[in-house]
């Protein structure tokens, strides 16, 4: 995101999401290139009356071609194999004719049993006077249509639905945020009372392999956040450097990064496996352990966390939703806003949200 506008009353910031329209340009076209090349029906007739000739037709959704040769020339049908750099084996079966090798499908694909049985009916057909005709017919579209919809459904998903222009505008002499997000499908603009915003956070998102991509959010007064994009990617630094950029013209204190969804502490795990090899007893003696510590600090955010967690346990959800909301209420009065933000996504966390 970087900055089109700055002066005293207003910054204006735009995100034009052209790795992601790369990427969805990527996948689609990937998506119609396996669909041309795979989506492909073959039908092979052979026949012994007058002419006595074999009609092989190829059709994909470019259009067909036919090719006719006589069966006095059909001599063989076998499997070709192909394997690939990963050492992978694919096959299709081929005519040896007259007229040289002829493929009987365009593709090559898995399966080696049903690629024998299909060279050895061929084959059967063609030691077998008796046999008055043969027709083989493979219709691998829907394998096209599937690489079709997986692929190039993703790609345009990327390019329309999340690969949205986002455009944020802080303007003081009307004291309102405007913020869209455009698309060719439509725009959508919300708006907030610059007197709202609290925060500007670094969300972070920690992947399988230990790695973390990052999402900038506005903290609301009401506790919700704001994220300025519905994905998180890679680039923290000029992530920090927008960050700042919103903080210096908002005048807003910096906050530390933290999860959407916060991940728990280690003491928060520990608290957790007490709770469930403690039973109700360790449950009861958790709960009044944490208020005690909220009436000795009524924006103990811990506490509160983990009040709720030992409600959720009991079944008492909709009184752990009144304690993390009640905690929130107090932080807010006590103008710790990150804490009231945490517990606010904690209510979210434990699927408590109505």
């Amino acid at each position: 995101m970087r900055v089109v506008r700055q002066t005293s009353t207003q910054l204006t910031l735009r995100l034009v999401p052209w790795l992601l329209w790369l990427m969805g340009g990527i996948f689609t076209g990937a998506g119609l290139m396996v669909w041309l090349a795979l989506g492909g029906e073959t039908v092979f007739e052979c026949t012994r009356t007058a002419p006595a000739q074999c009609e092989l037709t190829q059709s994909n959704p470019l259009g067909s071609r036919s090719r006719t040769f006589s069966l006095a020339g059909l001599q063989q049908a076998e499997v070709e194999t192909h394997r690939n750099s990963d050492g992978d084996h694919t096959y299709r079966v081929v005519l040896t004719t007259d007229q040289g090798v002829v493929p009987l499908t365009n593709a090559y694909s898995s399966g080696n049993g049903f690629h024998q049985n299909r060279a050895a009916q061929i084959n059967q057909f063609i030691q077998s006077p008796a046999a008055a005709s043969l027709r083989i017919h493979q219709d691998d579209r829907w394998i096209g249509l599937l690489f079709l919809v997986l692929f190039s459904g993703t790609g345009l998903a990327l390019m329309l639905v999340v690969g949205k222009v986002v455009t944020c505008d802080f303007d003081k002499s009307m004291g309102q945020l405007t913020f869209t997000k455009r698309g060719l499908l439509g725009a959508e603009t919300v708006q907030h009372p610059l007197h709202h915003l609290v925060s500007v956070t670094l969300q972070r998102s920690s992947g399988s392999k230990g790695g973390n991509t990052y999402r900038l959010a506005l903290g609301l007064k009401t506790g919700e956040t704001l994220p300025l994009t519905s994905y998180y990617d890679s680039g923290k630094r000029d992530k920090e450097k927008t960050a700042n950029a919103i903080r210096s013209f908002l005048g807003l204190s910096a906050s530390r990064d933290w999860h959407e969804d916060p991940m728990m502490t280690l003491a928060q795990v520990g608290n957790v496996m007490n709770l469930v090899v403690g039973g109700k007893g360790k449950r009861q003696e958790t709960i009044a352990n944490c208020q005690n510590q909220i009436r000795q600090d009524p924006c103990n955010a811990d506490a509160y966390y983990t009040l709720a967690m030992a409600l959720v346990m009991q079944g008492e959800k909709e009184q752990a939703r009144q304690v993390l909301e009640a905690g929130q209420t107090r932080c807010m009065q006590n103008g710790d806003q990150e804490k009231a933000l945490r517990l606010n996504q904690a209510i979210g966390q434990f699927g408590l949200k109505v």
